[in-house]
């Protein structure tokens, strides 16, 4: 069953009650897995990174955004803990050594590498030796991805998101191709890192099995934030969360046996489509597909009367019974 991640990125703006009330809507809406991203500025960034989009009123600066934005290590494990309270699995993704470091401490298995991060050789070396279970963005690796992947020996704790690293990108410039590359692998799960602002290739990709999707979060598409235009909202994520749900209803129902009132309601018994006389030898041409509530001799079986005699007569529309025949 495909796994949900609600990626709240910065969408809370460096405030930890914002932070915690998307536990309390990711936990009540069913979503699997809440994700946020750990930002220490003096490790990851310096005065000299500049903004990806020109988007915040209150920093002059991408590393004074980190630097405002930040949660020190007791405020990550209120988050954790809310987690654990709300029964949703808590993950975190690692743009530095050290947070690398902050998140192992904080007892996580599991770790999210950014597709900067995924192609950084020092990062992924550094989280191997860590021995998180990685999930990778190939957004920035494009094909060189399987060249990563071979390098992991521990390829069974790996999920590789196929990822158009565009904030929002169009649907159109999904490599299906890759896509099902990846898929071919053995040990390795695949699935999809989004930004497309839409549902579309997620259902898509539910529908057809996909182990992951990992989609932005957002109270509403214009709050303040970079990655706004690239997430879904509540309304967009519940009707996901609706789709995956509907999907696995579908899948265990086609395994079910149909109702038996039903089956017979339109089960087919043998009648005959004409009078016959005595003697008769009975021909396929002689037989007629009726429905009769399950009574009478089914049509599986009409080949074990073909050439019989019949030893009376019979009139068009009666059942074929047994006893019409010479032993």
């Amino acid at each position: 069953m495909t796994e949900l991640i609600a990626e709240v990125g910065l969408a809370h703006d460096g405030s930890l009650g914002i932070a915690h009330s998307y536990i309390d809507i990711c936990s009540s809406l069913g979503i699997d897995t809440i994700k946020f991203q750990m930002h220490i500025p003096e490790a990851e960034s310096s005065e000299k990174e500049e903004f990806r989009i020109p988007f915040s009123y209150a920093d002059k600066t991408r590393f004074a955004y980190w630097k405002r934005t930040s949660f020190n290590f007791d405020e990550w494990l209120l988050l954790k803990k809310h987690c654990e309270i709300k029964n949703i699995n808590f993950l975190v993704s690692a743009f530095s050594i050290e947070a690398l470091d902050q998140i192992k401490k904080l007892g996580c298995k599991r770790i999210k590498l950014g597709s900067a991060e995924t192609v950084d050789p020092l990062i992924i070396t550094e989280a191997k030796k860590r021995d998180f279970n990685l999930i990778l963005s190939n957004g920035f690796a494009g094909d060189n991805i399987f060249n990563l992947i071979a390098d992991i020996t521990s390829n069974d704790k790996i999920t590789v998101l196929e990822c158009i690293s565009e904030y929002p990108c169009s649907i159109k410039d999904f490599n299906l191709e890759r896509f099902n590359n990846l898929k071919k692998i053995k040990k390795i799960n695949v699935g999809l890192s989004d930004h497309s602002s839409s549902t579309h290739l997620a259902k898509y990709l539910i529908s057809s099995g996909i182990d992951m999707i990992e989609a932005h979060i957002v109270f509403h598409k214009n709050m303040f934030g970079p990655d706004t235009s690239s997430s879904l909202d509540i309304d967009q994520w519940k009707d996901l969360i609706d789709f995956k749900n509907n999907i696995k209803i579908i899948s265990s129902k086609t395994k079910k046996i149909i109702n038996n009132k039903i089956k017979k309601t339109f089960s087919r018994s043998l009648t005959y489509r004409k009078d016959l006389k005595k003697g008769d030898k009975i021909s396929i041409e002689d037989f007629e597909s009726t429905k009769v509530n399950g009574e009478g001799i089914s049509t599986k079986n009409f080949e074990n009367y073909l050439d019989k005699t019949l030893n009376k007569a019979v009139k068009k529309r009666d059942l074929v019974k047994h006893s019409d025949f010479e032993i």
